[in-house]
């Protein structure tokens, strides 16, 4: 981790949190940085206009955690959809990676897909 001044990026693929996020500080190397924020702090995002790639900025955001019961719910579903995964033999976790071979996405998250889904009526009512 970087523990100086922060200078320009010379990157071509910069993507995700750069910086420091104001508020709840970072420790490195003996050095405490407690609400410390740079402009250059932000979430970097590569995108392309015409074929050409293009960085661009936001800035930090936290999403509040409201806790409200519908969310905890689906929240223990998934973890017991994760647990469930890691729980399956290994030639259960072959099938659904070669399921998923041709879809844009992992066994496992097709697994979690199907899980959540069958799950969706204890939620939802």
């Amino acid at each position: 981790m970087h523990a100086g001044p922060m200078g320009k990026l010379y990157s071509l693929d910069a993507r995700g949190k750069f910086g420091w996020s104001g508020g709840l500080g970072r420790l490195c190397l003996g050095e405490n940085r407690l609400g410390f924020y740079h402009w250059l702090a932000g979430i970097y995002h590569k995108k392309y206009y015409y074929g050409k790639p293009y960085i661009s900025r936001e800035k930090f955001h936290r999403s509040p955690n409201t806790r409200q019961p519908q969310q905890q719910a689906w929240r223990a579903i998934m973890r017991s959809g994760v647990l469930s995964w890691q729980h399956l033999a290994p030639f259960e976790k072959k099938f659904f990676n070669d399921l998923a071979k041709h879809r844009p996405l992992s066994g496992y998250n097709l697994y979690l897909k199907e899980w959540l889904n069958m799950h969706k009526s204890e939620v939802l009512g």
